[in-house]
């Protein structure tokens, strides 16, 4: 069971650009936190959009609490933005076995940024 857990890590590293380290800027910033299963409820979404069109650079924290007894398993957000143009996400704190996330997003000068943001719990007999 270990090798296909450390396979599907893989197949989606591969597939998104998965942001580790310092924010890099010019393709898609998607963002993986935890580790997501294929038949891991889906807890959380959301489609957040911040529009900028003037002279300044865009961060923001996003704060998501999940109603209590879900932990997170695993965060996704997929960066929307075109041609290089979206912000980065980081954890900033919480996540992973809590049931709450701070997410920081840095946008790049003069852009906004655009997330489709999905949370993943564990399954109600893994709490068990």
């Amino acid at each position: 069971m270990r090798l296909i857990v450390v396979q599907v890590i893989l197949i989606i590293g591969i597939t998104l650009n998965i942001v580790m380290g310092a924010p890099q800027f010019g393709g898609k910033n998607h963002f993986l936190s935890g580790v997501c299963n294929p038949d891991d409820p889906l807890i959380y979404t959301d489609d957040t959009r911040i529009e900028n069109s003037g002279p300044s650079t865009l961060n923001a924290t996003l704060e998501i609490n999940i109603d209590p007894p879900l932990p997170i398993k695993c965060i996704i957000a997929e960066d929307q933005m075109e041609n290089g143009t979206g912000g980065v996400m980081t954890l900033n704190s919480g996540g992973m076995n809590h049931n709450w996330v701070f997410l920081d997003v840095q946008g790049q000068y003069g852009q906004g940024f655009h997330f489709k943001i999905f949370i993943y719990g564990f399954r109600p007999s893994a709490l068990s």
